[in-house]
């Protein structure tokens, strides 16, 4: 197969996974769209009907332009956007990449188990093997959940905002994860390298 060839094949499937990333995280941005429109009052009414027709879908567009180009730079993507439960699951093997070496202090059977069932034991194994030690150690392994929960879901949110503004938020509203504090533009590389790191080892 020429390069010619192959690169137009990556595009296709890149755009395919796009338009699958795009049907459940763009909804919140057409949804917006509607109300521009119509109204608050009738998109409430009429936007369920609405968002499943194609014509709409074409005029207030989502992410899936955007998508295509950041899923065809890093195919790996497109797997994890392809439904909210993979998001989760990226936002935690890139959090036990920020904070995982940490969990090393928690060795008791009890306190492995509950790192080990609450993020999965391949999450628990990437950030021990992986993970940076964080800066202020964890009190507990509930704690240590928490810090790995929150920093992967910050930085697949910095990261799929640097892919098309608005496309974290709406990406992590659509999956349930709450990213409620903004990102330094000093994290910002870290962050990214963290979701880089998570692309080439979570996948299952």
């Amino acid at each position: 197969m020429s390069e010619r060839a192959a690169r137009a094949r990556r595009l296709v499937n890149a755009a395919d996974a796009a338009r699958r990333a795009d049907a459940w995280i763009g909804t919140a941005k057409r949804r917006a769209g509607i109300a521009g429109a119509i109204g608050e009052v009738d998109a409430a009414r009429h936007g369920p009907a609405l968002l499943a027709h194609a014509r709409l879908h074409r005029r207030f567009h989502g992410y899936a332009g955007d998508l295509t180009m950041a899923i065809e730079r890093r195919p790996a993507l497109g797997a994890f956007l392809s439904e909210p439960e993979r998001l989760r699951r990226l936002a935690l093997f890139a959090g036990a990449g920020l904070v995982g070496r940490g969990m090393i202090r928690f060795v008791s059977r009890r306190s492995v188990s509950n790192l080990v069932a609450a993020l999965g034991e391949d999450v628990w194994a990437y950030g021990l093997e992986y993970g940076a030690v964080p800066l202020k150690a964890a009190r507990d392994e509930d704690e240590m959940i928490e810090r790995v929960a929150m920093d992967g879901t910050r930085a697949v949110h910095s990261y799929l905002e640097a892919v098309a503004p608005g496309l974290g938020s709406d990406a992590c509203a659509a999956a349930a994860m709450a990213a409620d504090r903004p990102v330094p533009p000093q994290e910002q590389d870290t962050l990214s390298a963290a979701v880089d790191g998570a692309l080439e080892h979570a996948l299952p």
